[in-house]
């Protein structure tokens, strides 16, 4: 039995990404039966605002969330791959540190997961459907049909790969996002300075694309590279000792 017909209260979690797209126009028969929600972190591209805008006035139910990304990084550090425990908030109390530096995982957990998990919660939904793929690099250690703490994950798109999500949007007449043009991902946050194994493309387009948020991106890179490379040499210099047998 398809899911959307054993459940009442469902969710979409959307990001305006090609996913969640041909999520959302797959699963049109159940619009009347879906709230489609958008976490917007307050650092959103204008892209990404105009696209969520066309899509509240097609869908019969849409809900924006807010979270406030650029004060919580004020207060808990750069997000960044790559974290010196130094410039963490508990490093800074200690060594006073002037550059905050944090995991991507807390950031992206404060602003963007758990505000939505919050949400699903307090709507009371039954189903949450996302545009997860198998083929995905990065993706929720759930598969379509699990069902967590009483609220089924449902995933239409699982065993797509990539081609598949484009040939069918192209197919029903619907475009790409265009910032897929310029960037490999969906377009999150501007103002992050992590997730970089992802956002080559995006980054290096930024420049030109947006010089302003550029600017901006390259001075809090450079902090988070300049702290980072503090710990390098430090070890380096112990691991050239040993490889040397000095002390």
């Amino acid at each position: 039995m398809n899911p959307l017909d054993r459940h009442d209260n469902i969710v979409l979690q959307f990001s305006g990404g090609k996913d969640s797209l041909a999520c959302l126009h797959l699963l049109k028969p159940y619009w009347n039966k879906i709230c489609v929600v958008w976490m917007n972190t307050g650092s959103a591209y204008p892209e990404t605002v105009s696209h969520m805008r066309e899509i509240e006035k097609i869908v019969p139910h849409f809900k924006e969330i807010r979270s406030y990304q650029e004060e919580w990084i004020r207060d808990n550090g750069l997000p960044s791959d790559l974290v010196p425990t130094s410039n963490t908030v508990q490093g800074s109390i200690l060594l006073q540190t002037p550059i905050l530096i944090q995991s991507w995982f807390n950031c992206c957990a404060a602003n963007l997961w758990v505000p939505m998990e919050n949400f699903v919660k307090e709507h009371g939904a039954t189903l949450v459907i996302r545009g997860q793929k198998v083929a995905d690099y990065r993706k929720a250690p759930v598969k379509s049909g699990d069902v967590v703490d009483g609220i089924e994950y449902y995933f239409p798109i699982e065993f797509w790969t990539t081609e598949e999500v484009k040939n069918y949007l192209s197919e029903i007449g619907i475009n790409v996002p265009s910032s897929y043009e310029w960037a490999d991902t969906s377009l999150d946050c501007w103002n992050c300075t992590a997730w970089l194994d992802e956002r080559e493309k995006e980054l290096s387009n930024l420049r030109l694309k947006y010089p302003d948020f550029w600017k901006e991106v390259r001075q809090r890179l450079i902090s988070i590279e300049a702290a980072v490379q503090v710990e390098h040499v430090r070890l380096k210099k112990i691991v050239q000792q040993d490889e040397n047998g000095t002390h």
